[in-house]
């Protein structure tokens, strides 16, 4: 039983070490990829329907903001603080459009009310980054209140697009500023360093290396035992 137990952690242990191997290259190639695009010249709209991966890269857009329809949503946290991310729509043309990501607003702590946001210029001219949300399977309704702006619990571009009678990028544009109004960017695309998985690889592969020198220590004196009483 010892031995089967032994040998079950041992593998497990290997295995995980394996795991998080897998998990730095895939961390690393994400990363390269990532300042890969930072250093790209800047797309222009039509790229954002297009077949790709163009996550991390920047885009320049010119269109019409419908400031009058924004999307607050729920439970983020920045800096301590608890708010929402400021969401807004700009019709690029040929009914598309592009879901603006303008940071983070702080929230009313009694949540009475919703925060005041300013009034923007219709005619919009912007450069930002690009990223794709994940979607979560677990809260896929938007769950959107009544008025303007609509307070969601959950960021899902195509329901969003419903609402809006446009075709959406599934890509969403984070603006760093716009009209000389500073925002607070709450998203950040590398979750891990992967010098952190390499890390945990090398912590599994040293405790199945002390769990089998243990187990053999354990196991030898075992042995010269039951040889003895012989």
């Amino acid at each position: 039983m010892f031995v089967g137990f032994t040998l079950s952690l041992f593998g497990l242990m290997v295995k995980l070490g394996f795991w998080q191997l897998s998990r730095f290259e895939a961390a690393t190639q994400n990363l390269e990829r990532l300042q890969a695009a930072q250093q790209a010249e800047p797309l222009d709209a039509t790229k954002l329907w297009q077949q790709g991966d163009w996550q991390g890269y920047s885009v320049r857009l010119s269109g019409r903001l419908q400031n009058q329809s924004y999307w607050l949503l729920d439970n983020q946290v920045y800096d301590g603080k608890v708010g929402y991310r400021w969401l807004a729509l700009l019709d690029v043309g040929y009914r598309q459009g592009v879901l603006l990501d303008l940071g983070f607003v702080e929230g009313d702590k009694a949540r009475r009310t919703l925060p005041e946001l300013p009034t923007l210029s219709v005619e919009q001219h912007i450069q930002g980054r690009l990223y794709r949300p994940h979607s979560n399977r677990f809260n896929a309704e938007l769950a959107a209140e009544a008025g303007w702006p609509k307070r969601i619990q959950a960021l899902q571009i195509d329901a969003i697009a419903a609402q809006s009678e446009l075709e959406l990028s599934p890509y969403l544009v984070q603006l760093k500023e716009i009209e000389a109004l500073s925002l607070t960017p709450n998203y950040q695309a590398q979750v891990m360093p992967p010098q952190k998985h390499k890390g945990y690889a090398i912590q599994w592969f040293t405790m199945a290396s002390v769990l089998a020198v243990v187990a053999s220590i354990f196991g030898y004196r075992q042995w010269f035992a039951h040889k003895e009483l012989a």
